[in-house]
């Protein structure tokens, strides 16, 4: 196979790099996503900016990758914060954990690929489908929260019900967030823009139930039987930083 090295550039708004001189480096690419919540006092919005670098894999695996960001808050008037999670949301408000960072490539195959598949058809590499990314996606495009077909393209919504009881995590109907909040609170809208700048880092003080929770569940087991919200979600959900 060919090895790339790529360094593309459309408009200000999207870049993807390669690297012959990283072993295994194929492709990355960095993206935007930014949430904006209606409410009685007005918009509130937030943003962070994710990357994903996809790399040669071994024999047994075509592909590894590095997926870096951090949730992203949204701070209401009524004291309560929202966080747009790293999973996706999947069906009965749960997260899907397992493709973080792929969302560049779901929401290109849902928009351009005529069966509207994911995976892509066979014969499409990924690295052509983050190439197609490169030369087609220019512009915001606002992201599908319904979970079917599966997955949903918007990360989870979550909040707390005390910010310093990871337990009390609980997830939002991102279609009805005045059953939660009450009249007014209404979700504007989900969009990703893949961009040039760095992934952000924004969660500092924010999670004081961090370092109690370690590597554990949110609520504080560490086998996988989950039957909450807090025993599906770990640290990883709120922040993923690769070497």
């Amino acid at each position: 196979m060919r090895r790339l090295c790529l360094t593309f550039v459309v408009g200000a708004a999207i870049v993807l790099t390669g690297s012959c001189g990283q072993f295994g480096h194929l492709a990355e690419v960095h993206y935007r996503i930014s949430v904006g919540i209606d409410t009685p006092e007005g918009l509130r919005a937030g943003a962070g900016v994710w990357s994903y670098e996809l790399r040669r894999g071994n024999i047994d695996q075509g592909f590894t990758s590095r997926f870096q960001g951090e949730a992203i808050p949204i701070d209401l008037p009524n004291g309560k914060t929202i966080f747009a999670l790293l999973d996706l949301r999947g069906p009965d408000n749960l997260p899907v954990l397992d493709i973080q960072g792929r969302l560049p490539e779901l929401v290109t195959a849902r928009r351009f690929f005529p069966s509207g598949s994911f995976p892509p058809p066979a014969g499409i590499s990924r690295p052509e489908i983050i190439k197609y990314i490169q030369k087609h996606v220019h512009n915001r495009v606002k992201l599908n929260c319904n979970p079917e077909p599966y997955p949903g393209e918007c990360p989870l919504l979550v909040s707390f019900r005390n910010p310093a009881d990871p337990n009390s995590v609980y997830a939002l109907d991102p279609d009805n967030l005045e059953a939660e909040f009450g009249p007014g609170y209404a979700l504007r809208g989900m969009f990703l823009q893949v961009t040039d700048a760095h992934p952000t880092h924004q969660l500092e003080g924010r999670l004081p139930w961090e370092a109690s929770v370690g590597g554990k569940h949110l609520d504080g087991s560490d086998v996988n039987r989950p039957t909450t919200l807090a025993s599906h979600l770990t640290i990883l959900s709120f922040k993923k930083w690769q070497r």
